[in-house]
């Protein structure tokens, strides 16, 4: 969902709106993909690499004290925490999207070397 509406009338309400019959949920995720992917690349161009990329400080200082969890008095190790992210989201050790992530999401063109 998204501010607490289900994707689909969400998509449902864009399709109404603007007559685009492509939205549905599917389409509004991959939308919202590219767009994340495209504001690293551009970020990335522009000098914010992943030294900026930090977890609040909690996370990695306080252990989890939740008694509803197995990661119960678990404290994660920031750098293990962003090095696995960088790699679920399909982008190389630094933040930025792979060539190949780009190109299935359509944005070769935005790879630069």
């Amino acid at each position: 969902s998204f501010c607490g509406i289900p994707l689909e009338l969400y998509a449902k309400l864009l399709r109404a709106a603007t007559g685009i019959k492509e939205f549905n949920a599917q389409y509004l995720l991959l939308v919202g993909e590219r767009i994340f992917n495209l504001e690293r690349v551009i970020n990335a161009r522009e000098g914010i690499d992943a030294s900026y990329d930090k977890m609040p400080e909690r996370i990695s200082s306080e252990a989890i004290s939740r008694d509803d969890t197995p990661a119960r008095g678990q404290v994660f190790e920031e750098k293990i925490m962003i090095k696995d992210y960088y790699k679920a989201r399909g982008w190389n050790e630094n933040g930025i999207p792979t060539k190949e992530k780009l190109k299935e999401l359509g944005l070769e063109d935005y790879f630069s070397k």
